[in-house]
C-alpha cells in the first residue's frame, strides 16, 4: 500500500496494524488481514503527512507534515503536537528516525533536528480526565462561573466551576479547524476561538451555536492569540498569529503591519492601548484609536545573544499591570514579559494576575505554576524568576 503520495509501517501495539498517512492529512489504521475499510482515522495534522514512523517498544506514532508539525500517538491514541518553532525544523523534510535507546526522534531538513521525549506519568486513580486529546486553550466566564476548555480536536467543552462536572459539549466535528486560543466578551456571555484555519468564531457557548465567522481575504494562517477590545464605546475582536499581522474586526481595512516575525500573544491596556509579543521577542505598544506604533521593546538578552544559534527569543505570554504597588515606578502601569532567556526547559509559556494585580501566576513548559505577590516586587529588578 506504499506509494509516492502515501508513509506506512507496520505497528506492534495491541494488535497488529498498519499505518498510513499521505495527502489528505489523515493518519489511518488498517487490518492488515482486512483491506475494505480502516479500522481508525487519526485526525489533526493540517498539511499533507510526509513521514511516518513507529516505534513498538514505547507502543508510540511519529507523524511529521509539510508545514513541519510534528505529532505523538500513544497506544490510549492521545495525541501530542510539537510546534515548529518550538521544535527549530527548518526546510522542506528529507527523512526522519526515531532512537528508541534515546527516546529522540531525528529529523533531517536543512539541518539535523533532535527531538527529546518525556514519558508522561501514569495517571493516579482519583485524577479525571477532561479531554481524549490535548487541551489547546481555557478560560474563565465570570458571569456563568464557568470554565471552557478546546482541543487540538475542534471539541468544546463546559465546566461548571464549583462542581467541576461537564455541563455542555459542542464541536469536534470534521469540518471545524483545530483552536489555539479563545477570548470572552467583557460580559462574559460569548465565546470568541481562534482557530489553526485562520479564521475567528464567535459562539453562544451554553448552547453550542455559533454566531458568526470572522475570516479575512485571501490566505489565512494560524491564529494564535485574540483578545475581545473595548475602545470607548467601540467593540472589536483582535487576533494575531503567523501571517505577522494584527487583525481587527470590524474595521474595513482591518491589517496593521509592524512584526516580522509570528504574533504569539497580545494584552489589552485600556482605554485605547495594545501589546503584541513575536517570536523574534520583539514587542509592540500600538494605539487602537490612531493604528499606530506607539513603542517597541526588545529583550535585552535577545539584543546581546541575537547571533547565538539555537536561542529561543519567543515572547509567548505578556500582560499589563495596574497596581498601587507599581508606584514606586515613574509610571502606575507596566509591561510584563516572559520568554526570550534561551531556556527551553525553564521558559514561562503564559502569565495570568489577579482582577486587582494582587497576585502573578506564571505557567512554565514542564507544569509548574509560579505564584508572585506583587507586593514584593523589587523596583530595582526588571525580571522575576521562580
Amino acid at each position: 500500500m506504499r506509494g509516492p503520495n502515501r508513509k506506512s509501517r507496520i505497528l506492534k501495539m495491541r494488535h497488529r496494524l498498519l499505518i498510513t498517512g499521505g495527502m489528505d492529512k489523515l493518519i489511518r489504521l488498517w487490518n492488515p488481514h482486512y483491506s475494505g475499510k480502516p479500522t481508525g482515522i487519526l485526525k489533526g495534522h493540517s498539511a499533507p503527512i510526509v513521514s511516518i514512523r513507529i516505534s513498538s517498544e514505547d507502543n508510540q506514532i511519529f507523524s511529521v507534515s509539510t508545514d513541519c508539525t510534528v505529532k505523538v500517538t500513544d497506544d490510549s491514541f492521545l495525541c501530542f503536537t510539537s510546534d515548529p518553532k518550538a521544535s527549530r525544523i527548518h526546510g522542506d523534510i528529507s527523512a526522519c528516525a526515531y532512537s528508541t535507546a534515546m527516546k529522540s526522534l531525528y529529523i533531517a531538513a536543512d539541518c539535523m533536528t533532535m527531538l527529546p521525549l518525556k514519558l508522561r506519568q501514569r495517571l493516579h486513580r482519583h485524577f479525571t480526565v477532561s479531554h481524549n486529546e490535548p487541551v489547546s486553550c481555557c478560560g474563565y466566564s465570570k458571569e456563568f462561573r464557568q470554565v471552557v476548555s478546546c482541543t487540538e480536536g475542534s471539541v468544546v467543552r463546559v465546566w461548571d466551576f464549583d462542581t467541576g462536572c461537564q455541563r455542555f459539549e459542542f464541536g469536534g466535528t470534521r469540518e471545524l479547524s483545530s483552536i489555539t486560543c479563545l477570548t470572552f466578551d467583557p460580559k462574559g456571555r460569548r465565546l470568541v476561538t481562534g482557530g489553526r484555519d485562520g479564521s475567528l468564531k464567535v459562539w453562544n457557548f451554553n448552547n453550542g451555536l455559533c454566531l458568526k465567522t470572522l475570516k479575512k481575504d485571501g490566505e489565512c494562517r494560524e491564529v494564535c492569540d485574540c483578545i475581545f477590545l473595548q475602545v470607548h464605546r467601540n467593540f472589536y475582536v483582535m487576533s494575531v498569529g503567523r501571517d505577522r499581522k494584527i487583525d481587527i474586526y470590524p474595521f474595513a481595512s482591518p491589517q496593521k503591519n509592524g512584526h516580522k516575525d509570528d504574533i504569539l500573544c497580545m494584552a489589552q491596556c485600556p482605554p485605547s492601548f495594545v501589546a503584541t509579543g513575536s517570536s523574534d521577542g520583539e514587542i509592540i505598544v500600538w494605539n487602537v484609536d490612531s493604528g499606530r506604533i506607539q513603542c517597541r521593546f526588545v529583550s535585552p538578552i535577545v539584543a546581546e545573544q541575537q547571533d547565538v544559534k539555537g536561542l529561543d527569543t519567543s515572547v509567548p505570554s505578556i500582560v499589563f499591570l495596574k497596581d498601587p504597588y507599581l508606584k514606586q515606578f515613574s509610571s502606575t502601569t507596566a509591561l510584563l514579559s516572559s520568554g526570550a532567556e534561551g531556556q527551553c526547559y525553564k521558559q514561562i509559556t503564559k502569565l495570568a494576575k489577579t482582577e486587582k494585580d494582587v497576585l502573578l501566576y506564571m505557567a512554565d513548559r514542564i507544569g509548574y505554576i509560579y505564584v508572585y505577590s506583587m507586593e514584593n516586587l523589587d523596583p530595582e529588578k526588571t525580571s522575576l524568576r521562580g
